[in-house]
């Protein structure tokens, strides 16, 4: 569904990004991971049409990026960034942001702008915070919030950037269970991760990036016995049981 190619990015004259080239594809959850600097964001951004390539190119269904129109594309693309700060609305006028791509100025939302906005609330688990203020809710219900939002938009291609974070285990869990979820209902999910047990245990494809470069793309069991993650990361993944154990790597 999106297709990046040769993609290239830079801050000034710093380039972030050197010549990535990957398809995410309906279907799939894809964790985005590397170490702190790698350009992980940077790709999201690039991927959500909030930043521009310098070079390189991107296709959403086969169409150049710059040939969709606004509305269509927030249609199809939807987007959680990092936390941000909490605006003074109740957890459902924050989900309701979400429906903007589908309204006519000057209309008020219709019932099935409505309806979208309550299966969001239970699908992020945030039902029985719906008429708090934002501003009231701790790290994680936030991010519960902001989930919503992202789900009400009901877009075909989901791009969140650390999604699990503020959340305790048992909610990280749920969340990447939720995104397996989307992605085996046909959407495509490219998920920022900073946890690499997360993504290890809950994706399906991993994007492994370092220093701006695409280091591999794959299964997420095949780059750990390969050695690659040890290598990127400074780690030893250890199989054990059904997973993966990371111990330090004591030779650094």
């Amino acid at each position: 569904m999106i297709r990046a190619e040769d993609l290239r990015a830079a801050y000034g004259k710093t380039q972030v990004l050197h010549g990535i080239s990957a398809e995410f594809r309906p279907g799939e959850l894809w964790g985005v991971i590397g170490p702190n600097g790698s350009g992980k964001t940077t790709l999201l951004r690039l991927l959500a049409r909030l930043a521009r390539p310098t070079g390189g190119t991107l296709t959403l269904e086969g169409v150049a990026y710059d040939r969709w129109p606004r509305r269509a594309f927030a249609q199809k693309v939807a987007l959680l960034p990092q936390q941000q700060d909490a605006p003074a609305v109740t957890v459902r006028e924050l989900a309701a942001y979400g429906r903007y791509p589908y309204q006519t100025f000057g209309y008020g939302p219709s019932a099935a702008d409505r309806e979208a906005v309550e299966r969001a609330l239970l699908r992020a688990g945030a039902a029985e915070l719906a008429d708090r203020d934002v501003r009231t809710l701790s790290g994680g219900q936030r991010q519960r919030a902001r989930l919503a939002m992202a789900l009400a938009q009901d877009a075909r291609v989901l791009l969140l950037d650390e999604p699990t974070t503020w959340l305790d285990p048992g909610g990280q869990f749920a969340v990447m269970e939720l995104l397996r979820e989307l992605a085996g209902e046909g959407r495509c999910v490219v998920a920022v991760l900073h946890d690499l047990n997360l993504a290890l245990s809950c994706c399906g494809r991993l994007a492994v990036l370092e220093a701006g470069r695409l280091r591999g793309v794959g299964e997420p069991a095949a780059l750990a016995e390969q050695g690659l993650l040890d290598a990127v990361f400074g780690v030893r993944c250890v199989p054990s049981g059904e997973g993966w154990l990371l111990l330090p790597d004591r030779k650094r």
